[in-house]
């Protein structure tokens, strides 16, 4: 049974009415649940933050980054994280919240969604989920509105935002790009709905691909068939829309390691996005001429974790720079590549990393 499944089972069933000679079971399983919140550091007293906190942290722990799922030991902490906040935290925004993060987002689920914003109007943490939300349903008024919240709460750093700007930078018109969370996705979007940048670029986000209604017409964009990504791991996913005959598709740099290994004969480095294609493409002329022409370089500098991913793209023109006797531009990107390697930064990203 697949994560998204076995969660929302575990929700179902402890919502169920125990009979009168089960009582002394309940009581001891109880018990043993409380004990278990406890050596988490939760009880009747928590505050939502600290729900929240926890849940997350947990969740952190226990999530495959490479294939985007949960771990079985991990999910059985966060249903009881989840149970027990709507037990003992009632009302509050992580007794909505909680709940909502554990199902695959849909238009029924979206309910404990308005009833977590209801209890926090102001907590950016629903923020990037009404984006979700008007991205899978199609409803641009949602999806805009909460990218101006999103981008005015400061959830994203401002290195992480040059960053996918970027990313934008390194794509064509009409570009498919496949991303793989939160810190390579909705900053995207608040480029695009913000900002209006890059707004023929259709960005794809693997986890959103749960979701029936967003991955049907992501594939009919795509002139794919649909599949059920509920049992399919975040490579087999990427998998079926590269099976695209849309010669436009990238991936983003930030997708796993293994994923992209797997498909590195057929990705074409093109600045912080790779051009999917079965068929040789020469694209070093235009990685360059998007590095030297379309890149924003006032945070490239700042030695922040999002910004390691310009590394390869360095390493490449470097080689490129070198091939081709460009020695003021090779000088130039050494000096950056040097620069970069003692200048820090402390993130304000405050945001945690998604797994629906």
């Amino acid at each position: 049974m697949n994560t998204f499944t076995l969660r929302k089972l575990v929700l179902i069933l402890g919502l169920l009415v125990f009979t009168a000679g089960s009582f002394a079971q309940v009581g001891e399983e109880t018990k043993s649940e409380n004990q278990q919140l406890e050596a988490l550091g939760l009880n009747a007293s928590s505050t939502s933050d600290e729900w929240i906190a926890v849940y997350f942290e947990q969740e952190a722990k226990y999530l495959n980054l490479e294939n985007r799922q949960v771990s079985t030991a991990g999910t059985e902490i966060l249903d009881l994280i989840s149970r027990k906040v709507q037990e003992l935290a009632p009302g509050t925004f992580a007794s909505y919240y909680i709940p909502y993060h554990e199902l695959v987002p849909s238009t029924s689920t979206k309910t404990l969604l308005d009833q977590a914003s209801a209890a926090e109007p102001n907590n950016s943490l629903v923020f990037d989920d009404y984006v979700a939300q008007g991205e899978m349903n199609r409803d641009a008024s949602m999806k805009k509105k909460y990218s101006k919240k999103l981008e005015a709460s400061s959830v994203y750093s401002l290195p992480t935002m040059e960053y996918n700007l970027n990313v934008l930078n390194s794509l064509p018109a009409n570009a498919f790009l496949i991303t793989y969370g939160n810190d390579d996705t909705y900053p995207l979007w608040i480029w695009q709905e913000v900002f209006n940048t890059a707004t023929t670029v259709t960005v794809i986000n693997v986890d959103l691909l749960a979701n029936p209604d967003y991955r049907k017409n992501i594939c009919q964009r795509l002139n794919i068939a649909d599949f059920d990504a509920t049992e399919l791991d975040a490579e087999a996913r990427i998998d079926e829309l590269l099976g695209s005959p849309n010669g436009n598709v990238y991936l983003a740099l930030t997708i796993a390691p293994n994923i992209l290994k797997n498909h590195s004969k057929d990705l074409y480095l093109t600045g912080l996005a790779l051009h999917y294609s079965d068929g040789d493409i020469s694209n070093l002329a235009t990685l360059a001429s998007n590095w030297e022409n379309r890149f924003a370089r006032s945070y490239i500098e700042l030695n922040e974790p999002i910004n390691r991913n310009y590394d390869l793209m360095f390493s490449v023109l470097a080689d490129y720079y070198k091939d081709s006797n460009n020695q003021q531009m090779l000088q130039e990107l050494e000096t950056l590549r040097s620069d970069k390697q003692v200048k820090k930064t402390k993130t304000t990203s405050k945001k945690r990393p998604a797994a629906y």
